[in-house]
C-alpha cells in the first residue's frame, strides 16, 4: 500500500526559520508551509526529501536564491515560492525537475527566462510576474505542448512575442512589460 507522506503546515503564524530537521523527512512528499512568516533562506537539506513533489513556500519573508540542491528532487513538479524576498534569477538547473506548476510570482530575481525551462515537456503553469526579470521570452516556452497557464507581468521583458504563440493554446496568458 502506498501513502502520501505530507506535512500540512500553511496558513499559520510560524516564524524564524524553516526547520532544517525536515530534511530528514525522508519520505515525505507534500511539503506546505505557505502563509506563515518564515525567514532566511530555503534549507539546502530539503533536497534530502527525494520523494517530494509538491512544495509551497508562498507568501513568506523568505530571502536568498533558490539552492542548486534543488535540483537533486528529480520528482519535483508543483513549486510555489511567490511573495517571498528571492533573488538571484530562476535557475537552469530546476529544468532538471519533473515540474508541473512554477509558480514564482512577487520576487525581486532578476535575470532572464532561461531557455532550459524548455526542459519542462510537462509544464502547464508557469506564473513569474513581477520578478524583475529582463530580455526575451525564450521560444522554447512555446514549445512546450501542455502549457495552458503563462504570466509574466510586470517585468522587463523586451524584444517582439514570439511568432509560435499563435500556435499555443493558453487559457490564460500575460505579457507586460513595465519600464
Amino acid at each position: 500500500m502506498f501513502y502520501d507522506w505530507k506535512a500540512a503546515l500553511g496558513n499559520n503564524s510560524f516564524q524564524g526559520t524553516i526547520p532544517h530537521e525536515l530534511g530528514r523527512l525522508f519520505k515525505l512528499h507534500i511539503l506546505y508551509l505557505f502563509e506563515n512568516k518564515f525567514s532566511g533562506a530555503i534549507p539546502t537539506n530539503l533536497s534530502r526529501c527525494s520523494n517530494l513533489e509538491d512544495l509551497r513556500l508562498s507568501f513568506n519573508n523568505l530571502a536568498g536564491s533558490i539552492p542548486k540542491e534543488m535540483s537533486l528532487l528529480l520528482k519535483l513538479s508543483h513549486l510555489e515560492i511567490s511573495k517571498n524576498k528571492l533573488t538571484g534569477g530562476i535557475p537552469s538547473f530546476l529544468g532538471n525537475t519533473s515540474m508541473v506548476w512554477f509558480a514564482a510570482a512577487v520576487n525581486p530575481f532578476g535575470g532572464s527566462i532561461l531557455d532550459t525551462l524548455g526542459h519542462w515537456k510537462s509544464l502547464t503553469t508557469f506564473h513569474s510576474g513581477g520578478c524583475n526579470l529582463y530580455e526575451r521570452i525564450p521560444r522554447c516556452i512555446f514549445n512546450l505542448t501542455l502549457l495552458v497557464n503563462l504570466s509574466l507581468t510586470e517585468n522587463h521583458l523586451t524584444s517582439s512575442l514570439p511568432s509560435e504563440i499563435g500556435t499555443q493554446i493558453l487559457s490564460s496568458f500575460g505579457y507586460g512589460v513595465t519600464n
